[in-house]
């Protein structure tokens, strides 16, 4: 009878033990997945595609050249998780709509346009110049 009791206490404390490993891995397994969602940690290829959109702009650009950063820049923030800003004398994008912009942008004008990165490399903010 004494054996059956401490065989059933070493039983009970394996089960105990094993339900302590289970949730710590359940734990461990949900915070990564809520890690993965909302860290930002971008691949070089999502960084290099979204790069390639818009360092075409980098230097001199025209006022059409300009126009068509305003409305890449709205469309790209629209749909993509990666928002870029796009500063210029006129307005800024995302907090302006590209369309009031646009209307103010003198299409015979040469603009300078300047890339700022983030640390992680990607295509941040253009700072748009006369």
């Amino acid at each position: 009878m004494e054996n059956a009791s401490k065989a059933l206490l070493i039983a009970g404390a394996i089960l105990i033990v094993l339900i302590i490993i289970g949730i710590a891995v359940a734990f461990i397994s949900k915070t990564q997945i809520f890690t993965d969602i909302f860290s930002n940690n971008l691949s070089e290829e999502e960084i290099a595609n979204h790069n390639a959109i818009f360092s075409v702009y980098d230097g001199q650009i025209s006022g059409t050249q300009l126009n068509t950063l305003l409305s890449t820049a709205e469309a790209n923030n629209a749909k993509s998780n990666i928002k870029i800003n796009i500063n210029t004398p006129y307005g800024n994008i995302p907090t302006t709509d590209a369309g009031t912009i646009i209307s103010l942008v003198d299409k015979t004008s040469i603009y300078t346009a300047r890339i700022i990165y983030n640390g992680e490399g990607l295509i941040e903010t253009i700072i748009i110049s006369i």
